[in-house]
């Protein structure tokens, strides 16, 4: 595992994916504790660098010392990946925490917000307008969030089709799906049009947004401008 990638498109930031474990042995009327430190990220590593992914890992407890906080230091990455690690440990900082101070909260507040990644609508289109069509998965999806603020929605780069030429070159099918293959399969990535997005809210809504089909993949994920 490198200590830092290089900049560059195949390379990769993982955020988590170790964790302290404390144990209580009791035996009869004795009781002892062992106490071991772990990582469950080594074989999705060696599989990232065996196809030429240079990995930088910040184990979870590091998040509050090296966790860029920059879009310019993040930037230098193709993907950051976020595994089993919570919330609490990027907003609530050792200063923050221990001394009481105010620092700046990455998953900040905004009326404007853009896609990162392609968003796939969750709907199939009927009789309605591709703006109609939008607006209305999208704000069903928020409402899933429990955000019911109006908003409005504006595709960044329209085109032809609905899916956008940005957003092809993001895989949004299985490995075991072919783009040539079956009807079924053609159907299949059909269903899944990816599309770069603005959203305008009335007010300002608190992030992180990640939003639509495959979001728990990357797909959907929104920054605040």
């Amino acid at each position: 595992m490198n200590a830092q990638a290089p900049a560059g498109e195949q390379s990769l930031l993982l955020v988590g994916e170790s964790w302290f474990s404390h144990t209580i042995h009791t035996k009869g009327f004795d009781s002892f504790t062992t106490s071991t430190y772990e990582e469950g990220c080594a074989d999705f590593v060696a599989a990232l660098e065996s196809r030429g992914w240079a990995v930088d890992h910040i184990p979870s407890h590091l998040v509050d010392t090296r966790m860029p906080s920059t879009a310019e230091a993040l930037g230098r990455y193709a993907v950051v990946a976020l595994s089993d690690v919570g919330s609490n440990t990027f907003l609530l900082r050792r200063p923050t925490f221990i001394g009481g101070q105010v620092a700046p909260d990455l998953c900040r507040s905004a009326v404007y917000w853009h896609s990162l990644t392609p968003y796939l609508p969750v709907r199939h289109r009927k009789n309605e307008t591709v703006d109609e069509y939008l607006t209305a998965d999208v704000a069903a999806e928020l409402h899933y969030r429990n955000i019911d603020a109006e908003m409005q929605v504006t595709r960044l780069s329209p085109g032809p089709s609905l899916t956008d030429h940005w957003a092809s070159e993001f895989r949004r099918h299985r490995i075991t799906e072919r783009l040539g293959g079956s009807k079924q399969e053609k159907r299949s990535w059909a269903s899944r049009p990816g599309l770069g997005l603005r959203l305008k809210f009335a007010e300002e809504v608190s992030g992180p947004l990640v939003l639509g089909q495959l979001s728990h993949f990357g797909f959907g994920l929104f920054v605040p401008e």
